[in-house]
């Protein structure tokens, strides 16, 4: 069963909004004309709640809607030059914008629930494959030895780029590789190694205490989509030449899964098993992702698509558990704060453009949490954009070997 919870205050536009044109050197006055306000949404103040009642003996996660947000689209007043008529100026009253300049705003206004799964703002099927391949239980680390083995022959080749050069900009970039690529790597998996060998038994005890008990897990993820200072663009409708902007300043989503399971493995007693289990925390196998790693470069393809996320989803450990989900559920909570802005010529002698102003505001945040199904097909490709080091590194990468 579900129910609301609300205490919004919804303040409707009231009257006309009115155009008046005034001549600039005359300064006779034009009733120009005259639009309806019926049903706009002047200012709102929303805090509201839909969620759902369960019986007592139903542990699974509760659908929730909670929604707040304060909103302002009028009534402004403003007077600009009449470019569409040259030698008029134009004064505005009583004007209520549509929310629809704001987009969070409008869907929030609507209770319109399909950003949830919107690609705008993530895959959501992709997404849950990450979770899941996060998520699942296995005892496999962070570390290949397999892969460490094979890359640790390259090693010293990265020092002798040092030996071929004196200049000091190639020798910087050579020096950026060596880290991220030779000694970074190197510390890294190292530790992870040791902590492996020192604790890899306690690691299986603990995996076979945990078996057939009910046990939860959460996966994240972020996504900033802040604009720190759009650029204007030229509005030119019929009617009123502006320049125009909508401003994200503030627009940041969470997206977490939830995962209940449960899971069975088979006997790690013998010394057969506990060999496997091993190899599982060693990442010591042979695999497609293991071999995609060691082709050389193959990073570089991995920042624009993502293949060996893609081989490694598909993947199965020497000791995989049979797992039985009993509650899975995605939330998503956004907070934003956005702006919808105009630059109006000067009024009476066109000589430039006033000071932006605002004419619809809105900030607020949402959480929207719902049941779901994992997907546990495995991760599919998909093209990203590089991030800032990653170009960095692949800039590195283009200045050493055009030597």
């Amino acid at each position: 069963m579900k129910r609301t919870r609300s205490q919004d205050k919804v303040v409707y536009a009231t009257g006309l909004h009115e155009n008046t044109r005034r001549g600039c050197s005359t300064g006779a006055t034009t009733h120009y004309s005259t639009y309806s306000n019926l049903n706009k949404v002047a200012n709102a103040k929303i805090a509201s709640i839909d969620d759902e009642l369960l019986p007592k003996s139903d542990f699974r996660t509760r659908y929730c809607n909670h929604r707040k947000m304060h909103y302002w689209a009028g009534p402004n007043h403003f007077s600009y030059s009449d470019l569409v008529s040259p030698g008029y100026y134009a004064t505005e009253t009583n004007v209520v914008f549509d929310p629809s300049f704001c987009p969070w705003a409008h869907r929030l206004l609507a209770n319109d629930l399909s950003w949830f799964t919107d690609p705008d703002y993530g895959d959501f099927e992709a997404f849950n494959a990450r979770a899941w391949t996060a998520m699942k239980p296995s005892l496999e680390g962070d570390v290949s030895l397999t892969n460490f083995l094979l890359e640790l022959g390259d090693f010293k080749d990265v020092f002798n780029l040092f030996r071929h050069t004196s200049d000091i900009t190639q020798k910087i970039s050579e020096g950026h590789l060596t880290w991220n690529f030779a000694v970074k790597p190197l510390i890294s998996d190292l530790s992870e190694l040791w902590k492996i060998f020192h604790d890899w038994e306690s690691r299986l005890k603990d995996f076979r205490n945990r078996a057939e008990k009910p046990q939860r897990r959460y996966y994240s993820e972020k996504v900033d989509l802040s604009d720190g200072e759009p650029s204007w663009e030229w509005n030119h409708p019929s009617y009123r030449y502006y320049y125009k902007r909508y401003w994200p300043k503030y627009l940041k989503l969470v997206r977490t899964a939830t995962m209940t399971y449960s899971y069975n493995i088979e006997e790690t007693q013998s010394l057969l098993a506990k060999l496997k289990a091993l190899r599982d925390i060693l990442g010591l196998k042979l695999t497609p992702s293991v071999i995609w790693e060691a082709i050389p470069f193959s990073f570089l393809v991995d920042y624009v698509v993502n293949v060996g996320q893609f081989l490694k989803s598909r993947e199965n450990d020497l000791i995989e558990p049979d797992v039985t989900v009993t509650d899975y559920s995605v939330s998503c909570k956004v907070v934003f704060k956005e702006w919808y802005q105009a630059k109006l010529p000067e009024p009476v002698c066109h000589v430039g453009f006033q000071d932006p102003i605002d004419w619809v505001t809105s900030s607020g945040r949402w959480y929207l949490r719902k049941r779901c199904l994992p997907n546990t097909e495995g991760i599919p490709l998909t093209l990203s954009l590089p991030s800032s080091n990653q170009l960095a590194l692949a800039g590195s990468l283009i200045n050493v070997a055009r030597s």
